[in-house]
Order: structure tokens, then sequence, then C-alpha cells
């Protein structure tokens, strides 16, 4: 009777664990996701602000 209820308890915690795996494992893709996205918003965002800088810059020192 112990042995099979330690055998039940050992098999809920494995549920429990593969849960908790599989649910931090989703939200790290997301998280994961999200930085992609932000560095590739972010890239997009500041070349073109580069290229109007680098253009400006280079029509201040002409004039």
């Amino acid at each position: 009777m112990c042995h099979e209820e330690h055998l039940w308890n050992i098999s809920v915690f494995q549920v429990h664990l593969s849960n908790l795996v599989s649910l931090h494992l989703a939200q790290l893709s997301n998280i994961i996701q999200e930085l992609i996205e932000e560095l590739f918003m972010e890239q997009l965002g500041t070349q073109p602000t580069a290229a109007r800088f680098s253009s400006c810059h280079i029509q201040r020192q002409v004039t």
C-alpha cells in the first residue's frame, strides 16, 4: 500500500513537472519572439534615422 502510494505521488509529480516545463517553455518562446521583434523594429527604426542624420549632417557641412 505504501509503495503504491509512493509511486502514485511520483507520477503526479512528473505530470506536474512536465506541465511546469511546457508552461515555462511557452513563456520563454514568447519572450524570445518579443525580443526578436524589438530588435527588428529597432534596426528598422534606427537605419532611416541614421541615413537622415548623415544626409542632414553632410548638407550642413556643404553649406
